[in-house]
């Protein structure tokens, strides 16, 4: 128990660190999930492990948009960002909704769950027939790093391991994509020096720039063949 209380208390300190620091970024990231889930013509979504909801507020102009927490403290942060969206309170292990969601986000959030496929299971009793999950998750054991122990993760994936489970949680895969392509050298930079965060805070104007046309027109407009980062959309088989 004190084990799983330092993974989430790591985690919340990292949610509002990036919160914070990297807001450029968080915006590049929420111009690819607004594309993915126009792909699945979803209307009602769920931000599952929304945090401070720095992607919840941002879909909300375009859905009709839940978000859903176990942290009091983050979900604090959220709710001064927004007092339209309904945010949740509830462990994602265990959660019941009468309402049933097109579309149920996580974004960053399986690698720092101990029992994954248990969440990915119980997530399909909020989901309609047929709905949709899409996951965001860090690439490739071989990157492992101190960055990920200070983030709070419990694993990285491969593409074959995120589609097993998924399979075996009841679901088959739409559409998968490595993202961050460029962030491969980043990662291993930062695996190298034994650094616990991205410089989010230092980056120049000029470089913000350079990373935002990178990403918003080629990243979230292309297929790499590899990247630090997979997404990937599924969705709940309708007889289950």
């Amino acid at each position: 128990m004190i084990q799983q209380n330092n993974v989430q208390r790591n985690t919340e300190l990292a949610e509002i660190k990036i919160d914070n620091e990297a807001k450029f970024y968080t915006k590049l990231r929420n111009e690819l999930i607004i594309k993915l889930i126009k792909k699945t013509n979803s209307k009602e979504v769920i931000d599952m492990g929304c945090g401070t909801g720095k992607t919840t507020v941002e879909l909300f102009n375009h859905f009709d948009i839940s978000g859903c927490d176990i942290s009091e403290e983050l979900l604090e942060i959220a709710r001064k960002k927004s007092d339209k969206i309904n945010f949740i309170k509830d462990d994602m292990r265990t959660i019941k909704s009468e309402k049933k969601y097109d579309c149920a986000l996580f974004l960053g959030v399986t690698e720092h769950i101990e029992d994954d496929v248990e969440v990915l299971k119980n997530t399909k009793n909020i989901l309609k027939g047929g709905g949709y999950i899409i996951i965001e998750v860090p690439a490739f054991m071989f990157l492992w790093s101190k960055r990920d122990e200070s983030l709070g993760h419990y694993r990285r994936y491969t593409k074959k391991i995120l589609k097993q489970k998924l399979e075996d949680s009841g679901y088959e895969i739409v559409f998968m994509k490595y993202w961050k392509f460029s962030m491969l050298f980043g990662t291993l930079l930062t695996k190298i020096l034994k650094r616990e965060e991205y410089p989010y805070g230092v980056l120049n104007p000029l470089t913000r720039k350079a990373i935002g046309f990178w990403f918003k027109y080629l990243e979230n407009n292309f297929i790499f063949p590899i990247g630090e980062t997979i997404y990937v959309i599924a969705r709940k088989k309708e007889w289950e």
